[in-house]
């Protein structure tokens, strides 16, 4: 082994996954390939990757660093496994807590088995040091800062995922210690003001779940618009929404704007237009928003998701919102009276020409969609004719035409057949065949 010294700093690489890249370096130096620890966390569930198994490393020997490479294996051929949006792969470095190296008394006095006993040990205290502290690297946006949870934040978990390009802005995390809710807002961790009686609260499990599941869940609206009005003089004190009379201070869901970008929730004001409410005066407290409505005629007791995505701009990007209350399916969602009133023996689909409203289809009109063979089959012999004239009207090139016996043991019954056109074979015998004792099939 050359030289080799152990830097300050270590922290375990920690990737976030967009289902591309499969490739992902450690810039730490490893001593032996038993020392790397690799696992892979998805849906809350974290697995420890096997080498030449789930990943394959690039390293060139004791005292580099390297790379891996992630992958599944096809019949014993590796082959890329790119981690899907929102898995995280964390490469660890875990040196056995041990002592390994034997200097005889008076024996000669080898500088580099010195040396790498003593890489190995600081390698360890790295390590200690790290499970201590709950240390991890996580980068945020702006190059390669990254934000040591474990020393600057506390032992804690991280609540929500970052987006595809690594942006941690919106992501909440949770300290344990002190009870404390930090926010990202791009570039640092600040800490969100929480009453004592919140900060003493347990969250329930579905406000936790929808948390890591991405869903942003509001204080509940009194009303909700089914309808478009003017910001400027529809929800002051007195107006009506949704057959409710509002109130000074009232939330509302605005949903309904000519212009999507006036949509979100506000508080009604005594006079003029209303304010849109704390918990969603800023963009990045829209994606993902649902609301439960509490009143009216049209919407109480339904629940709306806001669609919107991150990167938008408060007043100018849309704010849409989708009604998924149980057992509804929203007027705009399924078109066609949402699939009822279907003829028998239909499917749903269109042929008409352009978009449009779904139609009943028949069994032919589905055939010819999806490019399906149709089929022609009749009873034909009449104890006189030996000449018969087959119109299938299938209207089809490249036909195949066949003829069985009608009854007893279904043989096939060679004969000379004739392609007369695209909707007429004809079939020539030497003798009638009798009533009704042969079955020609064509198939198209």
């Amino acid at each position: 082994m050359g030289a080799m010294t152990v830097a300050a700093g270590y922290a375990p690489a920690v990737y976030a996954g967009d289902g591309v890249a499969y490739a992902f370096p450690f810039t730490w130096p490893l001593l032996d390939a038993a020392h790397l620890a690799v696992t892979k966390t998805s849906g809350g569930v974290t697995t420890t990757l096997v080498r030449n198994v789930d990943y394959l490393l690039t390293w060139v020997g004791a005292g580099a660093t390297g790379s891996i490479r992630t992958i599944y294996m096809d019949g014993g051929t590796p082959v890329n496994d790119p981690p899907a949006y929102g898995d995280t792969v964390t490469i660890n470095r875990v040196v056995p807590i041990s002592q390994e190296t034997d200097i005889r008394n008076r024996g000669p006095f080898l500088a580099e088995t010195v040396e790498r006993g003593l890489d190995r040990q600081a390698m360890i205290s790295q390590q200690l040091s790290t499970t201590m502290d709950g240390h991890a690297s996580s980068h945020l946006p702006g190059g390669d800062r990254a934000i040591d949870w474990g020393r600057i934040l506390g032992r804690g978990s991280l609540i929500d995922r970052p987006d595809a390009s690594g942006n941690y802005a919106g992501c909440y995390y949770y300290v344990e210690e002190d009870r404390t809710l930090y926010q990202c807002d791009g570039s640092a961790w600040i800490a969100m003001p929480m009453g004592e009686e919140v900060a003493a609260d347990a969250a329930t499990k579905g406000y936790v779940d929808g948390l890591v599941n991405g869903t942003d869940w509001k204080a509940s609206v009194r009303v909700a618009t089914a309808a478009a009005g003017t910001l400027a003089t529809s929800f002051s004190n007195g107006q009506t929404v949704d057959d409710i009379a509002l109130v000074t201070g009232n939330r509302i869901l605005i949903k309904d704007q000519a212009a999507p970008a006036e949509n979100g929730i506000y508080t009604v004001n005594a006079s003029g237009a209303p304010t849109r409410a704390v918990d969603m005066d800023a963009w990045t407290e829209v994606p993902g928003s649902a609301v439960t409505v509490e009143i009216g005629t049209a919407n109480a007791d339904k629940t709306f998701v806001c669609t919107a995505d991150q990167g938008g701009t408060l007043g100018t990007t849309a704010i849409t919102w989708v009604n998924i209350s149980s057992g509804t399916i929203a007027a705009d969602s399924v078109d066609n009276t949402k699939l009822s009133n279907m003829a028998q023996n239909t499917i749903k689909g269109r042929v008409s020409a352009g978009a449009g409203d779904p139609e009943d289809l028949t069994a032919a009109q589905v055939r010819t969609i999806i490019g399906s063979p149709q089929k022609y089959s009749a009873l034909v012999g009449n104890g006189s004719l030996t000449t018969i004239p087959v119109a299938h009207n299938l209207g089809v090139t490249g036909s195949v035409c066949m003829v069985y016996e009608a009854t007893g043991s279904l043989r096939e019954v060679l004969c000379e057949k004739q392609c007369t056109n695209t909707n007429t074979w004809t079939l020539l015998f030497a003798t009638a065949p009798a009533a009704n004792s042969l079955r020609v099939v064509v198939i198209g």
